[in-house]
């Protein structure tokens, strides 16, 4: 077995989900709502984890807020595109800024984001689909609120 099929992306192409049914969301014109997803052994994440890690040194008064924040941080930085995301009638551009105030607003979705970056699996080359808009292994990385 040639263990390159194991390399990993640097963001994985995943699914939202309705976080009342668990079904995969779709748009109006029936293609999937998608996240593109930085994984736990990408630089991206690496990188805001070594960030924490330098601002947390020495310091024992971290509050419940500023973890928080840090989560949220952390997610931002990870949720690094979309298609289909639409929110109060109008289609919503990707932007880190805009990101962040979508995982704020919607914690489902920011739980999403959360699960995704710690499955392994959907950040397998293999695992990507080919045509850039659905997973090959459905139900593999599934981020069901």
């Amino acid at each position: 077995m040639d263990l390159a099929e194991f390399d990993i992306v640097p963001a994985a192409i995943v699914p939202v989900f309705n976080p009342k049914t668990g079904e995969p969301l779709k748009t109006e014109q029936d293609e999937p709502i998608t996240l593109l997803v930085a994984g736990v052994d990408t630089d991206t994440f690496h990188e805001r984890q070594y960030a924490l890690a330098d601002k947390r040194t020495n310091r024992k008064d971290i509050s419940p807020k500023e973890l928080d924040e840090d989560r949220l941080d952390t997610l931002t930085a990870c949720l690094q595109g979309w298609a289909g995301i639409m929110l109060d009638g109008k289609e919503v551009p990707y932007s880190p800024a805009n990101a962040r105030a979508l995982l704020q607003r919607l914690p489902w979705l920011a739980n999403q984001v959360d699960v995704a970056i710690v499955n392994r699996a959907i950040h397998f080359k293999t695992a990507q689909p080919e045509d850039g808009k659905t997973l090959k292994a459905k139900g593999r990385g599934r981020a069901a609120a």
